[in-house]
């Protein structure tokens, strides 16, 4: 599935920087990225509109997004 949404940090390290990110979509979900670990530059993209492909699973009452690749869409630098 494809998304469009702006990355919002949701999981912060013992130093407060982020430690993890979700997707908030143009319907208004939260999709938590579960392989960010894998797309260390999510980290840095907070406040910015992306677009992302991946698999979407519910897990724990959250969605849980699982990313195959994305690309930044707002021309912000």
């Amino acid at each position: 599935m494809s998304v469009t949404g702006y990355v919002l940090p949701d999981a912060w390290g013992k130093d407060f920087e982020v430690a993890g990110v979700l997707i908030a979509d143009d319907r208004e979900r939260e999709l938590v990225v579960g392989n960010v670990a894998e797309h260390p530059a999510l980290l840095d993209l907070c406040r910015r509109k992306v677009t992302a492909t991946g698999w979407l699973a519910a897990r724990d009452g959250r969605l849980l997004f699982t990313v195959r690749d994305f690309a930044v869409v707002d021309g912000a630098g």
